[in-house]
């Protein structure tokens, strides 16, 4: 298992890591020059690791272990020399040096959850591990407050979106907005919706089936863009447009015409970086775009 740098512009491989026996490599962040990413532990290793590679020469910074099982990583959050991230053998959060790995605290009272991702707003770190959407202090860890949403589904590939006065989650099959002062959902939306919103203004995008644009104030459905009917992938916003994508197809829509301006016959997990939409797909394959502002 490997993670593998390319060069942006042309894909060219730059250099590349190899893990060894291990069951997964989580995902990626890139920070100031900096790639971080845990590595669950391997057959033969009692501890998973978070490492830091130099993101240009691939050489090793740091490495720092922690607790979990076979678990399944988003990518951790980086906010100045501080790195938050989902571990713990039963689950849980912890906060390291993004400098030297040097571990800040372990909050271990989270529900037993991988595949999700912190986020920070105005000082306060946010966690949705399962159904509990939690509050808490990015020096120590301290759960300042917590709401368990109802059921039914389970969140999974997901993470907490700030903004405004709101948390925007989605807890399968609704997008749900808390409210962040008095920690209560403030509106849900129904439908199908899977994954991770974006928000750009006053705009809270959400994909489960089709592409769903709803008012960030009352959660009011404002349009909808229905592509091949199969939208699954976490909305991406830039350059003027909602970028969305199915297992087959990825789509521009314009965010004033609500229409599409072009489409391609790739899917996959989508993220823009460098003046291009990259396109990660099923088959392993990673294909990339050239950007055009609106």
């Amino acid at each position: 298992m490997q993670v593998v740098a390319l060069h942006a512009s042309n894909g060219a491989k730059l250099w590349s890591y190899n893990f060894g026996d291990v069951t997964s490599v989580g995902w990626p962040a890139v920070v100031a020059g900096t790639l971080f990413v845990q590595q669950p532990r391997g057959s033969d290793q009692v501890l998973s690791t978070l490492w830091a590679f130099d993101a240009t020469s691939g050489a090793t910074k740091w490495t720092a272990p922690f607790e979990s099982q076979g678990d399944r990583f988003l990518p951790p959050v980086v906010v100045g020399t501080d790195l938050y991230m989902n571990g713990g053998y039963y689950g849980g959060l912890y906060g390291f040096s993004s400098v030297n790995g040097t571990q800040k605290f372990f909050n271990n009272t989270l529900p037993q959850y991988d595949r999700w991702s912190p986020a920070f707003a105005d000082g306060v770190v946010y966690a949705l591990a399962g159904r509990t959407l939690s509050a808490h202090d990015p020096t120590t860890g301290v759960t300042l407050w917590k709401l368990v949403l109802s059921p039914p589904g389970v969140p999974t590939s997901t993470a907490p979106v700030i903004a405004s006065d709101k948390a925007l989650v989605i807890a399968p099959p609704s997008v749900v907005a808390v409210d962040l002062t008095t920690h209560a959902p403030a509106w849900t939306a129904n439908g199908a919706y899977v994954g991770t919103p974006a928000v750009a203004g006053n705009v809270v995008f959400a994909s489960g089936g089709s592409l769903s644009a709803l008012d960030l104030t009352t959660g009011a459905k404002l349009w909808s863009f229905a592509g091949d009917g199969a939208l699954s992938y976490p909305p991406v916003v830039s350059a003027g447009h909602v970028y969305v994508a199915s297992d087959s197809h990825v789509y521009a829509v314009d965010l004033t015409t609500h229409q599409s301006v072009w489409q391609a016959d790739v899917g996959g997990r989508l993220a823009t970086a460098a003046g291009r939409l990259f396109v990660a797909g099923k088959t392993g394959v990673l294909t990339a775009f050239v950007l055009t502002p609106h």
